[in-house]
């Protein structure tokens, strides 16, 4: 099943954007030692829907993966050619990272959010 790669949740009382600095741009290789990912699959990217932490004191999360196979062995090849060809594969795989590593997982975070009244509407800043 093909559909777009953005968040969503059941009612989308607010809807936006985000932007993260992952630590030397290690995130996503760090983020596949938690997950299920196999041989063969190059992370790039990932959802993390959840950020309160399970009985267990993990946070549950999913990484978006691209078949070497079909999309090339490094993420330089991924990027060019999912650019060249206007479109990305991806598999998703489960994983889970215990809570104390968000701090030195993600470096910078900003989320934007607008309530979905506004979901179409240009805002400008002002002062």
């Amino acid at each position: 099943m093909s559909q777009p790669y953005v968040a969503s949740v059941q009612y989308g009382d607010f809807n936006g954007t985000v932007s993260i600095d992952g630590h030397d741009h290690s995130l996503l290789s760090e983020l596949r030692k938690h997950s299920e990912i196999p041989a063969g699959y190059l992370p790039v990217g990932f959802n993390l829907y959840r950020l309160m932490p399970d009985k267990e004191g993990n946070i549950p999360f999913q990484i978006a993966a691209a078949n070497c196979k079909d999309a090339g062995d490094s993420l330089a090849e991924i990027c060019k050619r999912a650019n060249r060809e206007g479109r990305l594969t991806v598999r998703m795989f489960d994983g889970k990272f215990p809570a104390k590593l968000l701090d030195s997982l993600f470096n910078r975070v900003d989320i934007k959010v607008l309530t979905k009244g506004l979901s179409d509407v240009p805002v400008e800043y002002q002062g």
